[in-house]
């Protein structure tokens, strides 16, 4: 790996940032978004590591890494690239914790990889000017303490997340027969890394949320949650033994999916980002992740207690769920939309400064409030009534 900047001669300290566990059964005390003074500095680093001088750089979404869109200028000193890609590159420096493992990277490239050849359109990474696949930098955070973090070039992908266009019935099909697509392409995946790894997102964790409510200030909607909590306790843990297993993206949500630009005709879904959360676990997650935001999504043309139709109509037009999966479904749904409003809640108030923190929340608790007062068997028949209507 390339060492770039480093913002003082002394010998590099790293800050401790593994309070939260690996297996997500404690909550981190400090904010893990690596933290640089300007943008000069970053500039700096791709000019070091990537042998690029950077035109333009457009700060991206992201949940606690640092991600930008750069535009370069052709003339480069990269001795592993040819001509500069004219929508330019995608930049990861990866969080503080993260960037301890640089196995972690290593892993999620490699999942990138086996998703483009069985035609899943992901990032690629770019080489260093050592030839490596990922890089280093260091630089000093808030506290004054030299902090080195993980940097991945990738290609770019043009398209809009799906979040910024109206989610239409034929859209939600789409993504759950993409959804689907991502199931079967990582079927027979395997990287020696996810025999272990417990990702912290993991819908596993949702029993221990209970952590993290004192960050939800509203009575109400604190009340929801703890009983969603209790419920994936009592009735989807004793359940996931009957699920399907196998590998996972782990956060197929709406700023992860990217469509075409919105025009006339319906947008099409031409890519997926993020493979931090990838892990061993069981499929029916990715399916009830990607309902518990597409619910959540402020632009959808579908009444929230339809979404889950559409979406499973297009899943199953792949996949069939076990009974225990069915059964279980507007539980785990539910149990993905807790987690994602309270530790967003939980996050923010470790770090004011990011408001992306809170994006989720801004339609997510009504729609919460909505969907789990609804009775199951009424949803049941709700889902059901709309997969047949493709049928």
């Amino acid at each position: 790996m390339s060492l770039s900047i480093s913002r003082s001669k002394e010998e590099v300290k790293t800050v401790n940032t593994t309070s939260a566990k690996e297996d997500g059964s404690e909550l981190s005390a400090v904010p893990l978004c690596p933290y640089f003074e300007n943008l000069e500095l970053i500039k700096e680093m791709i000019k070091t590591n990537y042998g690029f001088t950077v035109a333009q750089l457009k700060r991206l979404n992201g949940y606690d890494d640092l991600n930008y869109h750069v535009l370069v200028d052709s003339d480069h000193n990269n001795p592993y690239i040819g001509d500069v890609s004219p929508v330019g590159y995608f930049l990861k420096i990866c969080n503080s914790r993260d960037s301890q493992r640089p196995e972690f990277m290593d892993a999620q490239i490699a999942v990138m990889e086996h998703l483009l050849k069985k035609g899943i359109l992901c990032q690629s990474p770019i080489k260093g000017v050592n030839g490596d696949d990922i890089t280093e930098c260091i630089t000093a955070c808030k506290e004054g303490i030299n902090v080195r973090y993980l940097v991945s070039l990738r290609t770019y992908i043009p398209g809009t997340i799906i979040a910024d266009v109206r989610l239409t019935p034929n859209l939600l099909y789409k993504v759950g027969h993409y959804v689907a697509k991502v199931t079967q392409a990582l079927e027979n995946f395997e990287h020696p890394f996810y025999e272990t790894f417990q990702c912290p997102w993991s819908m596993d964790n949702i029993p221990k949320l209970k952590e993290a409510l004192f960050a939800v200030k509203d009575d109400a909607m604190r009340q929801i949650a703890e009983e969603v909590i209790e419920a994936y306790n009592s009735e989807v843990e004793p359940s996931k033994k009957d699920f399907r297993t196998g590998q996972i993206h782990g956060d197929i949500n709406e700023q992860n999916i990217l469509v075409t630009e919105e025009t006339a005709s319906t947008p099409e879904i031409c890519g997926l980002l993020d493979f931090q959360d990838v892990a061993k676990s069981f499929p029916i997650y990715d399916l009830a992740m990607s309902v518990a935001y597409m619910i959540m999504t402020k632009l959808c043309e579908v009444p929230v207690l339809d979404v889950p139709g559409h979406i499973l109509a297009g899943y199953m037009s792949l996949l069939e769920l076990t009974p225990a999966e069915k059964a279980a479904f507007k539980n785990l749904v539910a149990g993905r939309m807790v987690q994602s409003l309270v530790m967003g809640a939980y996050t923010y108030s470790l770090d004011p400064t990011n408001e992306y923190l809170l994006t989720t929340a801004q339609c997510g608790w009504e729609a919460l409030k909505i969907f789990w007062e609804t009775s199951e068997l009424q949803l049941q028949q709700r889902w059901d009534d709309i997969v047949d209507t493709y049928n």
